[in-house]
């Protein structure tokens, strides 16, 4: 990841009022993470919290993406075909608390899969456009 990227995403982040923001597979993640992937059936979903260090919901066949990102191990919540991704979604939003937390999401991007997911095992959720944020990231002035 791209440090200096990651601390103009924080200053964006904390400008706009929101608790951090939430990416899928596409350019947003990759100009941030250097994970490249696509949208699937199997859900990934890249978090930037404000005040705390990225976390990962990935399939565990793609999970060497996010560590050679640097996401640290006990923050990629990894599910295989097996056990699905229900679990993966639970166990992010606990240790994330996400519960009565503001994320900016990716509005033309991120499914209605995700986002269901989000908010259900994240009650209190409140999501607002990422783009904004986003769209600074990459300003030129």
């Amino acid at each position: 990841m791209n440090q200096n990227r990651l601390d103009k995403l924080t200053r964006q982040i904390l400008a706009h009022g929101v608790d951090g923001i939430a990416l899928v597979p596409g350019p947003n993640m990759a100009y941030l993470s250097g994970i490249h992937s696509h949208v699937s059936e199997r859900p990934i979903v890249l978090f930037y919290p404000a005040d705390d260090e990225p976390a990962i919901i990935i399939p565990g066949l793609e999970a060497m993406k996010a560590r050679a990102a640097g996401i640290p191990e006990d923050r990629i919540f990894a599910w295989s075909d097996d056990e699905g991704y229900t679990g993966a979604f639970q166990q992010a939003c606990a240790m994330l608390e996400l519960s009565d937390y503001l994320l900016g999401v990716e509005a033309l991007h991120m499914r209605v899969l995700e986002l269901e997911l989000l908010k259900r095992y994240a009650p209190g959720l409140s999501t607002t456009h990422a783009e904004p944020i986003l769209s600074a990231l990459r300003a030129v002035k």
